[in-house]
């Protein structure tokens, strides 16, 4: 699975400063590839006769292939993605030319999306014949591969006649992968027959785009192997109200166990905005994995300027995560201290209550509570209004917490703190719910009140359970809404999982109904982020660029 984004390109119009803050952003951020658009030219939305489409003369568009060149200067790993270049609009000896030329300067990271376009007044002032953009398409295709491949190409078909003649450099990869955009019935075939992968854009992930998969799967792949025939497949949502944002794409296909390969089961989709906890729709073969991403707000790392961490909330979700994620500790003590000294560590509530305002999409969570620190009832307000504020984006990671000075100081008994956690998610459950909250027990006598507001989310905000000893996972699988682990290594995930599943069935509940999520440390330029977080497992370097 890749992960890349999109340029937000009529946007930041010349500010080339910008262009270079957005692409190296990228780059530092860990994302694979940065796509790009393509119009030549824009038409005046009133001429005559009218020309409707989402873009005008208005609208900037970067030439792809300079715009490319400059980047390849600027960056040294992010995969440079067309999304896509209209093709037949183009002479295709030109495109080949420039397209070697980005990928040799870039160190072999250019990959071509193509498609056929909709714009015929661009067709006609660059002196296209727009009629018959999907005929010449495949030609141009295989001239591309030729002069990509062959130091001297000889072809005379339809369209183009070349005698004895090749393009110098060649590019690094040969060929370069050609990606089909589109969904047209035309589109699927020639992705299937002649394409190295395939890419939709601004497509839901509905029943309409399960059946372009299936579709796209089983069509004749032209003799080639099926494993061959359209490797890759990128369900890319950047459309056009969308851009800057991540747009992931992935290699191969994941499948659910004792499903027959080839089926178009997609393993990602991006995140509902109703709830990032929720089910998604049954997706091809019955399978129901979903996988998300979400990014870390750096409220513990003792940043001293607070708007530096706050400006990771809307950077975060115009790249396209997920969720953003505050962690929790009350106090600098133990490793905190360590690391941090007197050095802020900003309240994660606090903090999402600011990141609340300041984004629209993006889930909110924390990663997790030390429920034992906190009043219940007062987290359940506290919680309740920020789902209110946020329009329903709140998950709760909450946990035992394990921190000894840190329980001390607050003279919360260490000892009690797994009966005070499953006391505190209960207490909450109940204030979220109930029209007329009641529970009794040795702490607490809570009846005769109404409690509001009520979280957005029903029935309830999510709980996801942090941890991984027998008791987390106890209390993940009877009384969670889902696992939410530290970094830990992959076969202790999947033991993890499995133990939460079997004890959540053992309790009567539904497995399917609990998320599976895990927070990990990613390597940058192969470094841990603090020396703790050198003796956790860690996402490496080999697995983050593949």
């Amino acid at each position: 699975m890749k992960h890349g984004v999109v340029f937000p390109q009529t946007e930041f119009g010349n500010d080339v400063q910008a262009i270079k803050d957005y692409a190296q952003t990228a780059e530092g951020l860990g994302y694979d590839y940065l796509l790009v658009y393509d119009h030549v030219l824009g038409a005046h939305p009133s001429r005559e006769p009218k020309l409707t489409g989402p873009y005008t003369y208005e609208h900037p568009f970067h030439e792809p292939m300079v715009f490319f060149g400059f980047l390849s200067a600027i960056t040294t790993k992010l995969e440079l993605v067309t999304g896509i270049l209209i093709l037949p609009q183009r002479q295709t000896a030109l495109v080949a030319k420039q397209t070697a030329e980005v990928d040799v300067l870039s160190g072999g990271r250019l990959r071509l999306g193509i498609g056929i376009g909709w714009n015929y007044v661009e067709y006609d002032a660059l002196g296209e014949e727009f009629r018959t953009r999907g005929r010449r398409v495949e030609e141009q295709i295989e001239v591309l591969r030729k002069l990509w491949t062959q130091p001297l190409v000889t072809h005379k078909g339809a369209h183009h006649v070349i005698d004895n003649a090749g393009i110098n450099p060649l590019p690094i990869r040969r060929p370069i992968p050609v990606w089909f955009g589109g969904a047209a019935e035309p589109v699927l075939e020639r992705a299937a027959r002649i394409g190295d992968g395939w890419m939709p854009a601004g497509r839901p992930p509905d029943d309409r785009m399960k059946g372009y998969v299936d579709q796209l799967n089983w069509l004749p792949g032209g003799g080639r192997p099926r494993s061959q025939a359209v490797r890759h497949r990128s369900l890319d949502q950047h459309c056009r109200a969308r851009q800057g944002r991540m747009a992931p794409s992935r290699r191969g296909v994941a499948r659910p166990g004792g499903q027959p390969p080839g089926r178009g089961y997609d393993a990602r989709r991006l995140r509902d905005p109703a709830g990032a906890h929720r089910r998604d729709p049954v997706l091809p073969g019955g399978a129901e994995l979903v996988m998300r991403f979400g990014v870390t707000i750096p409220n513990n790392w003792g940043i001293a300027d607070p708007r530096q961490v706050l400006a990771m909330g809307p950077l975060a979700e115009s790249l396209g995560y997920d969720s953003v994620w505050v962690m929790d500790h009350l106090l600098n003590s133990g490793y905190i201290r360590e690391r941090l000294d007197d050095r802020p560590y900003y309240h994660p509530l606090a903090t999402l209550s600011y990141l609340a305002a300041t984004t629209k999409r993006v889930a909110l969570g924390t990663s997790v509570l030390v429920l034992p620190y906190h009043n219940p009832v007062e987290l359940a307000k506290y919680a309740a209004s920020l789902d209110q504020m946020s329009g329903g984006r709140v998950i709760l990671g909450v946990g035992a917490g394990a921190m000894t000075e840190e329980f001390e100081a607050l003279g919360v008994p260490f000892r009690q703190r797994g009966a005070l956690t499953n006391e505190c998610m209960a207490i909450m459950k109940e204030l979220w719910t109930s029209p007329d909250p009641h529970y009794q027990s040795p702490r607490w006598n809570l009846t005769g009140f109404k409690f509001a507001p009520k979280p957005v989310q029903q029935p309830a905000i999510p709980l996801w359970v942090g941890g991984s000893s027998p008791g987390a996972l106890r209390r993940a699988a009877t009384m969670g809404d889902g696992w939410h682990p530290p970094a830990c290594l992959p076969d202790e995930f999947s033991a993890g999982r499995q133990e939460v599943r079997k004890l959540a069935a053992a309790a009567g509940r539904d497995p399917d109904a609990l998320t599976m999520s895990i927070r990990v440390e990613v390597d940058v330029n192969g470094r841990a982020s603090s020396p703790r977080a050198a003796s956790r497992p860690r996402l490496p370097e080999t697995m983050r660029t593949r």
